[in-house]
């Protein structure tokens, strides 16, 4: 008999349980209709737009899990890479006294993004790689130039020097020519 009891107090506890989450839902649905009506176009719009952008955020961020490292990302890379080599080269360059101290140096870079060679992207810059269907080539085009209204222009060299970069997703090479 006791058994009995405790049973159907525990079926009953289940029916509350099931009739207060009824209740709860309906009350849910009567608020977000009362709210609704209530609410300004614009701060409904807001909302949306919140949700979007938060949507679009973890969408994002659940693809860049799954996908290998973008060519910007690389693009980035390389750019990084090259601004070390200038400055490497920079810094040796006054080391050996190349440069006078009244030299100041204007750095032109170029980033190329190839993937097969074309008019504007001939053939010697094409270095394709095995691992990878594209190709970042870079190029950092350094002028040792003085102002030509300084009296001590006439005084120094005039040089460019070319140093082809070419990154590849794993690599790194370097060549001077």
């Amino acid at each position: 008999m006791l058994l009995h009891k405790s049973i159907n107090c525990d079926s009953q506890d289940k029916k509350q349980e099931a009739r207060i989450a009824d209740i709860k839902h309906i009350v849910k649905d009567v608020l977000k209709e009362q709210i609704a009506e209530h609410m300004r176009p614009q701060i409904q719009e807001q909302i949306r737009l919140e949700l979007r952008q938060q949507i679009q955020a973890a969408v994002k961020e659940q693809i860049s899990e799954h996908l290998p490292v973008s060519l910007q990302d690389q693009a980035d890379e390389s750019k990084r890479q090259l601004i070390e080599v200038r400055n490497s080269l920079l810094n040796r360059s006054r080391l050996v006294g190349q440069m006078p101290p009244y030299v100041q140096p204007t750095w032109t870079m170029h980033l190329r993004l190839s993937s097969k060679p074309t008019a504007k992207n001939p053939p010697w810059l094409h270095k394709p790689c095995d691992n990878s269907s594209h190709t970042i080539v870079c190029q950092l085009r350094l002028f040792l130039h003085t102002d030509d209204s300084d009296p001590r222009s006439e005084q120094v060299p005039k040089h460019v020097h070319w140093f082809g970069i070419t990154a590849y997703a794993n690599t790194m090479c370097a060549n001077a020519t």
